[in-house]
């Protein structure tokens, strides 16, 4: 029935019977799958799901109206996902299905492998809709007319990607599950991450109103991880995923807004926040914070703005810059747990390398700005040994660092 069902759909779109119906029809068919093998209106189908099923390996399978419902959703999920002509509401319908997997399927261990197959299409719709994306970038802030405001595509996804995490985050809060909860703490912060990579917000509604975005999404993040302690009782594994991308999120704000020492110096701070998170509530996840900020910092130090910049950069932003993240490491080991091997040596090569650094470029600002008493002469950095030398001399330091780490 389900076979003879979307064939038949398929072929009558395609014959020209509307896009947009058949992506309704969808949704019914993704209803009627759930519903009528089970006889029932509110799922109850039982456990195992298919996914559990395979990753337990006990050989009990799932029975028939749980397999027969997953498949029909991989499969309107899949159609949903290369659907190009009404990418919108496309989009629209796969947040639809995972919030309805979220509440309305919720007393269905069976069916919990439905919303995150409903979620990763979603979040797959935001790098694949092209034609959403160049529609939506074509509204940049140099390219629509005069006095003419800025589409809220980019604010109706967020808000989409917001219901999604809420959802899963009661869902988590009433069973403890921390699958829900890692769907509630990954799916908005995915969905920013993904709207900055592919659809430019910052062009099309300024950097400062998407900023404002970002931060509303780390808000929630915050309300997340403060109702899991609160259910938790303590801050534990739920709340500190929710810290971390909470954390994230704000790292991604200052990056759209802020300038190049003012970004480092940021991450720098919030490297010695997730130290003293850890430290106030023994939460052993915010050391992957700790390594994913202390590889970025790195990167920003060399690399972008890197060296480059901090040649000809004023004094005071390259202070900030190098010293800022040798102090935050500095204050980060002393104050780092016992037992925190790995971090504590994450922390110490950043910091020592970040001085080591600083002390390079101390030296070859010296040497490119070197004049004759005439002024007619100036060395030039990339046609003499010691430049070379110099701008060998970071990426050595750095090796040294792994090596320490390792």
């Amino acid at each position: 029935a389900l076979v003879l069902g979307h064939l038949g759909l398929a072929v009558m779109a395609e014959a020209g019977a509307g896009r947009q119906g058949w992506i309704w029809a969808l949704l019914a068919m993704v209803l009627l799958a759930i519903i009528l093998p089970q006889r029932s209106l509110v799922p109850d189908h039982p456990g195992p799901s298919v996914v559990r099923a395979l990753w337990l390996r006990r050989g009990d399978w799932p029975v028939f109206p749980v397999r027969l419902a997953t498949g029909n959703m991989v499969l309107v999920v899949l159609v949903l996902l290369g659907e190009g002509e009404r990418s919108a509401l496309s989009l629209l319908m796969l947040a639809v299905l995972a919030l309805l997997m979220l509440l309305w399927a919720d007393r269905a261990p069976g069916l919990r492998d439905l919303p995150a197959v409903a979620a990763a299409g979603f979040l797959g719709k935001l790098g694949l809709s092209g034609d959403l994306i160049w529609q939506y970038r074509s509204a940049a802030e140099g390219l629509r007319g005069p006095e003419v405001a800025a589409p809220d595509t980019a604010a109706l996804v967020v808000g989409l990607a917001m219901l999604i995490s809420a959802a899963a985050g009661w869902r988590s809060l009433r069973s403890g599950s921390l699958p829900a909860a890692l769907m509630a703490v990954l799916v908005a912060p995915l969905a920013v991450l993904l709207l900055e990579a592919f659809w430019a917000p910052a062009t099309v509604l300024g950097a400062f109103a998407w900023a404002l975005h970002v931060m509303v999404v780390a808000a929630g993040a915050v309300a997340l991880a403060a109702g899991f302690a609160r259910a938790d009782g303590a801050p534990g594994r739920r709340s500190a995923w929710a810290a971390l991308a909470a954390l994230s999120l704000v790292a991604l704000a200052l990056f759209v807004t802020t300038s190049a020492a003012a970004l480092t110096l940021s991450l720098a701070v919030l490297l010695l926040v997730a130290v003293l998170l850890d430290r106030r509530f023994d939460l052993l996840e915010m050391g992957w914070f700790v390594q994913a900020a202390a590889a970025v910092l790195s990167y920003r130090l060399v690399i972008d703005p890197g060296i480059a910049w901090a040649e000809g950069a004023p004094w005071t932003a390259v202070l900030a810059s190098y010293l800022g993240v040798a102090a935050a490491c500095l204050a980060g080991v002393r104050l780092m747990p016992m037992g925190r091997a790995t971090v504590r040596a994450v922390l110490e090569s950043l910091g020592l390398s970040a001085v080591a650094l600083w002390v390079n470029i101390l030296i070859l600002r010296s040497f490119t700005h070197y004049t004759l008493p005439d002024g007619t002469w100036m060395p030039d950095p990339a046609q003499s040994h010691w430049g070379a030398s110099l701008h060998a001399l970071p990426w050595l330091v750095l090796a040294m660092g792994q090596a320490w780490r390792a």
